[in-house]
């Protein structure tokens, strides 16, 4: 296999999951800092649904141009 379609398809299942199972990081920001005391909050911020679309289409565009023939068209 190539690794072009091994990426690809890396891509395409990471999309596939972040949709299904939605996914979600924690964001860190500091509330309040006063002397040598830092109060911080840490939030969980859910992956947006249009990351995983942009994804799989990523993965199959990454499929499709791997298995483009090389050379392509000479010019005499």
């Amino acid at each position: 296999m190539r690794l072009s379609t091994i990426s690809g398809a890396a891509l395409i299942i990471a999309g596939a999951f972040i949709f299904i199972r939605g996914g979600s990081f924690t964001s860190r920001r500091d509330v309040m800092s006063a002397g040598g005391v830092t109060v911080a909050a840490e939030e969980q911020r859910p992956n947006r649904p249009w990351i995983a679309g942009v994804a799989v289409i990523a993965g199959v565009a990454v499929i499709v141009v791997g298995l483009r023939p090389k050379g392509g068209a000479r010019v005499a």
